[in-house]
This record gives structure tokens, C-alpha cells and sequence, in this order.
């Protein structure tokens, strides 16, 4: 039965192990996600100086086109002005060339303004820019390293799922039956090792009787309290070795 026990007492911290890398497992792609977020929030961060560089960059297009797209209106006014027949059509034409004019001179200040803005933050655009590629360059670092783990889970799954498998076939049916049940019962902990002449688990004192049973592993033994599979636990070991040595000797 001693044999058993210790087959048990595997099984259920194969169980634990299973269960931790299988729930690793499943978190694996929220990890790989919260990676992204980091990053993106990284990225915003740091880049506020590119994007308001892009942004002039942008308005700086919008203007040059605008101010083309008025050069043009001017120069048609210029020729429609010398086919005008009356004073009316004249002072009309004459209107749109000022208003043009003025427009004109608009364009050209904001587009001097935005292109001293452009120059000056170009240094920190760029320092941007690299701050970012190394940021970006850790993130993927980061979520290699867990598609990695992901991988390596999955073998350890397999394994343990293999080493489980094994020992059920090496215990009694009938014994792995109650470890399940029990199992299922107590939050996946069936077995509570003795510590301190008590229960490991629910912190119950065990009858002394009741640990010279378990001590001599002739057949299971459950907790009174919470009705677990009860084990002494191999750091308790040489102390009661050591203690009924005493014992013996004073006898």
C-alpha cells in the first residue's frame, strides 16, 4: 500500500503540474495581445512629436495644393479681365483678382509657417522613430519568447499526460476511482500530507492512531475532517525515524 500511496501521491502532483501548464497554455494568446497593447501604448507615447510632424507634413500638401489650385483661378481671372464688355463684368473680375491676391498671400505665410514647424521637428521626429524600433523590436522579442513557451507547453502537456496515464495503470482501479472522487470533492486535492500530527490541508490534528496506521501503510487512511487520502510527508520522514530510534533505545 506504501507503494500506492507514493503512486498517489504523483498522481496528484502530476495533476498540479498538468493543470498549471495547461492553464498557461490558454493564457498564452491574451499574453500575446496584452504584448501588442503594451506597444501600442508605447507607441503612442513616444510618438507624439512623428505625429505631429506627420500631421504638418500633411497640412503642409494640403496648403501647396491650395495655394496651386488659387495661382490657377488667378491666372484665368488675368485673362478673363481682357475680355470683359462692361464696367460691371470689370469690377467683378477685378474683386476675385484682390480677393485672389489676398488668398495668395495667406497660403504663402501659412506654408512658411508650417514648414519652419516641419524643420523643427525633425530631430525629434526621428529620435522618435528609433525609440519606437526599439520598442517594437522588444515587443516581438517578447511575444517570440512566448510563442516559444506556447510550444514548449505543449510537450510538457504530452508528457505529463503520458506520466499520468502510467501511473493510473500501475494503481488499482478500484483506488484510483476514490483518489477521482475525492479529487473532484476537494478542489482537486485528494491527498493531505501529515504535518506536525496534522492534516496538511484542513490543519485538523490526526489521531495518533491514526498516524501509526498511515505509518504503516497497511491500507488507506482518510483525514476525520476533511475526508482526504492522508500520506506522511517525506520531510516528516526522518524525524519520526529519529524520534522512534529514541524510543527503541530507551526501551
Amino acid at each position: 500500500m506504501k507503494e500506492i500511496i507514493e503512486r498517489l501521491v504523483r498522481l496528484q502532483e502530476i495533476g498540479f503540474e498538468l493543470r498549471a501548464a495547461e492553464e498557461e497554455r490558454r493564457r498564452g494568446p491574451e499574453a500575446l495581445a496584452a504584448v501588442d497593447r503594451a506597444f501600442e501604448t508605447q507607441r503612442e507615447e513616444i510618438g507624439g512629436e512623428r505625429l505631429r510632424y506627420e500631421a504638418l507634413v500633411q497640412e503642409l500638401h494640403r496648403l501647396r495644393e491650395e495655394r496651386e489650385r488659387t495661382r490657377r483661378r488667378l491666372e484665368l481671372a488675368q485673362q478673363k479681365l481682357m475680355q470683359v464688355s462692361n464696367q460691371r463684368e470689370y469690377s467683378a473680375v477685378l474683386n476675385e483678382i484682390d480677393s485672389g491676391k489676398a488668398h495668395m498671400i495667406e497660403l504663402e505665410q501659412a506654408i512658411e509657417t508650417r514648414e519652419s514647424e516641419i524643420e523643427e521637428l525633425k530631430g525629434p521626429a526621428a529620435e522618435a522613430d528609433e525609440r519606437i524600433a526599439a520598442a517594437r523590436e522588444q515587443a516581438e522579442a517578447e511575444k517570440r519568447r512566448i510563442e516559444q513557451r506556447i510550444e514548449e507547453l505543449a510537450g510538457v502537456i504530452e508528457e505529463l499526460q503520458r506520466q499520468q496515464q502510467e501511473l493510473r495503470s500501475a494503481i488499482p482501479p478500484a483506488v484510483v476511482a476514490r483518489f477521482e472522487a475525492i479529487a473532484r470533492a476537494r478542489g482537486g486535492v485528494a491527498l493531505a500530507a501529515i504535518v506536525n500530527d496534522a492534516c496538511g490541508e484542513c490543519r485538523m490534528r490526526v489521531r495518533p492512531q491514526v498516524i501509526n496506521l498511515v505509518r504503516r501503510g497497511a491500507e488507506i487512511q482518510i483525514c476525520d475532517s476533511c475526508r482526504r487520502i492522508l500520506y506522511i510527508a517525506p520531510d516528516e520522514a526522518p524525524a519520526e525515524a529519529g524520534k522512534r530510534g529514541a524510543e527503541t533505545s530507551g526501551d
